[in-house]
């Protein structure tokens, strides 16, 4: 079972060599990792991914994170209800015969056709992981597929969350 730490840490080199470092010399591997510029100027949001690790694990990683001297906030996704999704684009020769009915497919699974150059089309899915590889899946009886996807994102489900007031220095 896969498991969700969401890490907001400040924009400095290095940051995440740390943050993976302690994954690794912990011996869990990252599935998956995202990050991009968070809400407020010079923080970054990093959500990672990881299988195998149990809760008193978890609770010991968010923990030690917490000791990294860049990381501001360190959540254990999986212990709450949460919000997760995923990016995937997915590019595809469908055959002249065939186009019709991808396109019938395109729309019933709820894609965006991003890119369209007949015979090659370019879908967005987005949802969760599990609904991704379905869809994903589903679309492999139209040609042959080359996928790109972005990894978990995921927010803390109907609370608000507190505004970052001051970073540690």
């Amino acid at each position: 079972m896969m498991q969700a730490i969401s890490l907001l840490v400040e924009n400095k080199p290095g940051v995440l060599a740390r943050i993976t470092g302690m994954f690794t010399s912990r011996g869990f591997n990252i599935e998956s990792l995202t990050m991009a510029p968070a809400e407020e100027p010079g923080l970054t949001r990093i959500t990672v991914l990881i299988a195998g690790c149990n809760e008193n694990q978890r609770v010991q990683l968010v923990k030690q994170l917490e000791k990294i001297v860049h990381v501001v906030e360190a959540v254990d996704l999986s212990a709450v209800k949460m919000v997760p999704r995923e990016l995937a684009l997915v590019k595809i020769d469908v055959a002249a015969e065939q186009q019709i009915n991808f396109l019938n497919h395109v729309n019933a699974i709820g894609a965006h056709l991003v890119e369209s150059a007949p015979p090659s089309y370019t879908v967005e899915l987005v949802g969760d992981g599990d609904t991704l590889s379905e869809h994903i899946s589903s679309l492999k009886k139209f040609g042959k597929l080359k996928v790109a996807r972005s990894g978990m994102l995921a927010m803390v489900q109907g609370q608000k969350d507190a505004k970052v007031e001051s970073v540690k220095s």
